[in-house]
């Protein structure tokens, strides 16, 4: 197996490109894409074995054919391994997304003012540290000691560190177990119910 790149748009060689990232996981190993991501996605164990070990042999093969490290920096393994190539083969700058969208919209001067900040996401876990919209806006909150509050379509485990660096409390809009279509069909009746909830233990602040 070897790698052709010779049909790369030589425009590329002069512009600088910039990617957004949403996580800082490596593309191999305990961290990687197919490890962390592969059961988000319906991998099971057999699925993941195999993943990671092409994984390792596409990143060994870009290693020795071009000498280019795609492995284990930070973001190689965003979107399945798109950072990877983004950032090892295009020699793009892989930056967190969230700090980017913030950035182009001025929204770190509106952050610091609020009262409360209420963000989301699909599933919070342990992942959600390593990156992720929810905790990059919970370290700019907690260095205004302004409360956050998660809103997730589902919990997940190891979300203890997410406390400690700034997220005041989770909820899952789910009310209990159900099957996908129905909490597909129910999420705008059950984020609405949740998001109520929260706005009425904020009523009771007595800041």
């Amino acid at each position: 197996m070897t790698l052709d790149i010779s049909t790369l748009d030589s425009r590329l060689r002069a512009v600088t490109l910039t990617a957004a990232c949403d996580v800082d996981n490596p593309l191999c190993g305990p961290d990687g894409a197919a490890t962390i991501f592969g059961p988000q996605k319906g991998a099971n164990e057999s699925h993941i074995r195999s993943l990671e070990q092409h994984l390792h042999r596409f990143a060994s093969i870009c290693h020795y054919q071009l000498g280019h490290a795609i492995a284990h920096f930070p973001g190689a393994g965003a979107a399945g391994g798109i950072g990877a190539a983004l950032g090892g083969l295009l020699n793009a700058q892989l930056v967190p997304g969230v700090d980017l969208l913030l950035t182009r919209t001025h929204a770190y001067p509106l952050l610091a003012q609020a009262d409360w900040i209420i963000t989301g996401e699909g599933r919070v876990d342990g992942q959600t540290q390593h990156g992720k919209v929810p905790m990059a806006i919970a370290r700019i909150a907690q260095s205004h000691h302004i409360p956050v509050v998660v809103i997730a379509g589902s919990v997940g485990d190891n979300c203890t560190p997410l406390y400690q660096h700034g997220v005041s409390a989770i909820f899952s809009i789910q009310p209990g177990p159900c099957e996908h279509s129905e909490a597909l069909a129910n999420t705008t009746s059950n984020l609405t119910r949740t998001a109520e909830n929260i706005a009425r233990l904020i009523h009771l602040s007595p800041n």
